[in-house]
């Protein structure tokens, strides 16, 4: 199935194992077959002229007759030499421990170079894509970490689940219950067992592309569609709206028929049935391609509903007495689960355990079916990309011996388990300075990553993380970086939680020259207090204190500058660092001299100093897509990651996720970190030792007790 040579060496034994299974039938019947057989092999032998070859399998087809000899001998007495070696064992075994002392050894055996007479298991081979990833996935673990012979055996939901339940097939990897006519079977332990979740997050509706919904504001609900019904008529749906279904023998085919039946709308649809998954898909990506208008079944996470902008259209809201009748309401919840046959239990508790753990999280099976289509792969080329890109992931589910050999088959060596190294990156202004160093000490001491520090400003930096070059950006502050679009692509970047709270922008005076300048109220009146901020090295403009070179703001602020009419008025003035830039103010302020510049908050400066921020024009999307000349818009600044995070350290994610580097906490380090003449790495030890009961709110308790450990190490 997934290993070539698994399957030629199969071939190549066929003859001598097919005589082998006939050994163990009795009576007449596997008499009359072994011979045929056997015969068989004769003349094939001699139409070769290879006189060895006939010896052998003439010595094998007698010794298979011997063997069924002594085998209907055996079948006379009314029981199997197995049957009453069991019976034997069962006799000496004190009631009730023999099952239990076969399972644990039959799980230790796990430890030892895979069996070669164990029984083969069949994975049911559903015809979708996530289905097909994750069957192979699982297969080729079962078949290399595990030791069975493994086969996959392909069909739809109803031919599929039937086989289940039969024992035709003993693994299905996807149960969408909710879909199904066979609850009550999938409830009965004696039939299938089910075990954890398989897939997460999934859901099931109508859709249509987000263009056509913003293009029509009153396409709401399933309701609406017959006002819409021309949108969606092609030149082959027959006047109708083109309705594109479900696969056939998928069980949502009958459903969204009941639901057609059931809105009104079967004299309004032309519904077309897609030959697979993998055109349903391709139906949807590429009309959306062109820009225009479809209307079908869909469900997700998925690679088109990961990459597409798509509305999901409302429907009545599930009950269970509605999906029990005409099914006219919403999909209900799903919970897509792993059901095995009741036979596997006993003879693979090891393959159980392991499918227990199982999960095929959202996160790496978008981007494994991303992998798929971008790169026109098959399901068991995107099964082997899935395994080599996360190994940490599914070793998690298996023992690590099991893992060893899954690495093995795949030509990886142990490293591949290796924690990876995280690369925050180091922005250079002293509340991201201190965060960064705080959160890259826990995640290094708390949770085991090797961490390194790479320093630049927001440009450089953001770069970096869009190319992977850095894996953690503790301040991304999205209202003033040109590179929205990115941060919105799961596929480049995942945002998480916010890293500070109550944050602005803007341009500032001290309170004192606004105390005397009552009329200078906002950047419009700058041109008539100009002389205020004259220096001697302004060249007879005013002094303006920019943003330092290589941050966003810089930008910013220059087409601010254009868009006020102030290209004349301000000499602007680079400082080095932010640490400069905060220097630049306080030493004024502490002149009381005039000083006039770019600033946010919460910092050390707009705490401890009496600003004034200058008005300006109320800040619009339009205005901020344009010219610029209008306020900064309110900042949420948050903490973003590279995609690879999500698997390679998922820990560190929830970590981040729960992360607050609060007004509070954040002003009394950087005041702490300025009063002590402090390093940003002296500062984050301070607040680590000085708000334990901050920051392990965001941890587990062992990270909490680790990061406790070494902060004692500390002077």
């Amino acid at each position: 199935m997934i290993s070539g040579a698994h399957w030629a060496h199969q071939i190549r034994e066929a003859p001598i194992s097919l005589l082998n299974s006939l050994s163990v039938l009795t009576g007449l019947r596997g008499l009359v077959l072994a011979a045929l057989l056997a015969g068989a092999l004769v003349v094939l032998a001699a139409c070769s002229g290879d006189d060895e070859q006939q010896q052998q399998q003439q010595q094998a087809a007698e010794q298979s007759q011997q063997q069924e000899e002594q085998q209907s001998s055996t079948a006379a007495s009314g029981r199997s030499a197995d049957d009453q070696q069991a019976q034997a064992q069962a006799q000496d075994e004190p009631s009730g421990t023999s099952q239990q002392q076969a399972q644990q050894e039959q799980q230790q055996q796990v430890a030892a170079a895979p069996s070669g007479d164990k029984e083969e298991i069949i994975f049911s081979d559903l015809n979708w894509t996530s289905s097909e990833i994750q069957v192979r996935a699982a297969a080729f673990i079962v078949e290399h970490g595990y030791g069975y012979p493994v086969e996959l055996q392909a069909g739809d939901t109803t031919s599929l689940f039937q086989g289940l339940i039969q024992g035709d097939t003993h693994i299905t990897m996807e149960i969408w219950p909710a879909q199904q006519p066979w609850i009550d079977d999938l409830d009965d332990p004696g039939v299938i067992e089910i075990l954890g979740d398989s897939l997460d997050e999934n859901w099931e509706g109508w859709v249509i592309p987000q263009y056509v919904k913003d293009a029509n504001p009153g396409l709401v609900s399933v309701s609406d569609l017959p006002d819409y019904i021309d949108l969606f008529v092609t030149a082959d749906s027959r006047g109708r709206a083109r309705f594109v279904g479900c696969v056939p023998g998928w069980a949502c085919e009958q459903v969204n028929s009941n639901k057609i039946v059931a809105y009104g709308l079967e004299d309004l649809f032309e519904v077309i049935a897609p030959g697979s998954g993998a055109a349903l898909f391709e139906d949807l990506e590429s009309t959306y391609a062109r820009g225009e208008a479809w209307l079908g079944y869909m469900w997700g996470p998925t690679k088109p509903t990961a990459t597409l902008d798509l509305y999901r259209l409302e429907e009545p809201e599930w009950t269970e007495d509605c999906w029990n009748s005409h099914q006219g309401c919403a999909y209900p919840s799903s919970e897509v689960r792993i059901a095995v046959h009741r036979s596997l239990s006993a003879r693979a508790p090891e393959i159980i355990e392991f499918l227990r753990a199982w999960d095929f999280s959202a996160d790496v099976q978008v981007q494994s079916e991303i992998w798929m289509s971008d790169n026109n792969a098959s399901p068991d080329e995107a099964a082997i990309w899935y395994l080599e890109n996360n190994p940490r992931v599914w070793a998690a589910f298996v023992p690590d011996e099991v893992a060893a050999r899954v690495l093995d088959a795949l030509g990886l060596s142990a490293s591949a388990l290796d924690r990876p190294t995280i690369v925050f990156s180091d922005l250079n202004w002293t509340s991201s300075e201190i965060q960064v160093r705080a959160a890259a000490f826990i995640t290094e001491h708390g949770y085991g990553y090797p961490v390194e520090l790479q320093a630049g400003d927001t440009v450089s930096l953001f770069q970096g993380l869009i190319n992977g070059d850095t894996h953690v950006t503790m301040e991304i502050w999205p209202a003033q970086q040109p590179w929205i679009d990115e941060l919105e692509d799961p596929d480049i970047i995942a945002l998480l939680g916010d890293s500070l709270d109550e944050n602005w922008e803007g341009w500032v005076i001290p309170q004192y020259v606004k105390d005397a300048n009552p009329g200078l109220v906002s950047v419009s009146d700058l041109p008539d207090y100009m002389e205020l901020f004259v220096t001697a090295d302004s060249r007879g403009r005013a002094r303006f204190i920019d943003c330092v070179p290589g941050w966003a703001c810089e930008q910013v602020n220059g087409n601010k500058v254009v868009a006020y009419g102030l290209e004349d008025v301000l000499e602007l003035v680079k400082p080095g660092s932010g640490a400069a830039l905060f220097e630049d103010l306080e030493s004024t302020y502490a002149r009381g001299e005039a000083w006039l510049g770019y600033m946010w908050g919460p910092t050390k400066p707009t705490a401890t100093l009496d600003l004034y921020r200058l008005e300006e024009p109320e800040w619009t999307e339009e205005c901020w897509n344009s010219d610029q000349g209008c306020a900064y818009p309110a900042s949420e600044v948050r903490i973003a990651v590279y995609h690879t995070m999500l698997n390679d350290a998922p820990d560190i994610v929830e970590f981040l996720l729960a992360w607050d580097f609060a007004a509070d906490v954040q002003v009394l380090s950087e005041i702490w970190m300025s009063d002590n003449n402090a390093s940003p790495d002296e500062a984050a030890i301070w607040y680590l030792k000085s708000y334990p009961e901050v920051w392990s709110a965001y941890v587990t308790a062992d990270a909490a007790a680790a990061v406790l450990a070494a902060l004692a190490e500390e002077d």
